[in-house]
């Protein structure tokens, strides 16, 4: 769902309907900026080695665009040993200058632990004003969110 208000249009070289990866990219144009927001999609126990070259091509056209991207990348960010390739997705992250903004649990299974494999990566840190998740009893995934200040570094005005 793209609210009506905004004008946007469909990014079709990073919109992917894979085996190890879904996406969808759009621009939303009528900002001051153009901003893109993409949302993402790696099937639990998917090869993350591919899932890794796939993202990288990704997010590696997008370091000179504001973007936001969220995502059910199903890596757990909270794992005190992760294996290469978790390793490998993180440095893939913060490489091209972006930052995952959800560092506490997105994930709970009865009888499981806790996990953060949900996410929101951003270049675009400044602006962010809020980020977070809400529990709920829907689903096994929580919702995580992003507030952001339109106007870039200035702090909001209250009236």
């Amino acid at each position: 769902y793209i609210q009506d208000s905004l004008n946007f249009s469909k990014i079709d070289d990073l919109s992917l309907c894979e085996e190890y990866i879904e996406s969808l990219f759009v621009t939303i144009t009528n900002n001051e900026e153009p901003t893109v927001v993409g949302v993402i999609y790696r099937p639990p126990n998917s090869p993350l080695e591919e899932f890794n070259m796939k993202y990288e091509q990704i997010i590696s056209k997008l370091s000179d665009k504001k973007s936001y991207i969220l995502g059910d990348y199903n890596v757990n960010l909270l794992d005190i040993s992760p294996c290469a390739t978790e390793d490998n997705f993180q440095e893939i992250v913060f490489a091209n200058g972006f930052t995952p903004t959800i560092s506490i649990p997105t994930h709970e299974k009865p009888g499981c632990k806790k996990t953060c494999i949900d996410n929101i990566h951003t270049n675009d840190v400044d602006s962010s004003t809020l980020t977070g998740v809400i529990t709920d009893r829907i689903s096994h995934h929580h919702m995580v969110f992003l507030s952001r200040d339109p106007i870039r570094g200035n702090p909001r005005t209250l009236r």
